[in-house]
């Protein structure tokens, strides 16, 4: 088993900021609570509010697989593409040491 780093990052529109900040922060607890799930936090740049970012760590592959799956998740990310200035930038990492 290979835990798993996800960098998910956001830039909300202007006008939408507060907006994303809701949908975001409604992924935080039901994900917590997700098998596998190691961290998941949610961040916002002190300087730049429309700029948030998931620093996210999963126990497998499948684990992450099965989160990407939760209704909760497909529904608030599909709210996001009204939301985002620009497309979601999500990089996948392995443990290596």
């Amino acid at each position: 088993m290979s835990e798993i780093c996800v960098v998910a990052h956001m830039r909300a529109r202007k006008d939408t900021q507060e907006k994303m900040l809701a949908v975001l922060s409604g992924f935080v607890k039901p994900t917590r609570q997700e098998p596998g799930c190691i961290r998941y936090q949610l961040y916002r740049n002190g300087s730049d509010p429309q700029d948030f970012t998931f620093i996210e760590e999963w126990k497998s592959e499948d684990a992450l697989e099965k989160h990407l799956q939760m209704p909760y998740l497909k529904s608030g990310l599909s709210a996001l593409d009204d939301l985002v200035e620009t497309a979601p930038v999500i990089l996948r990492y392995r443990l290596v040491l």
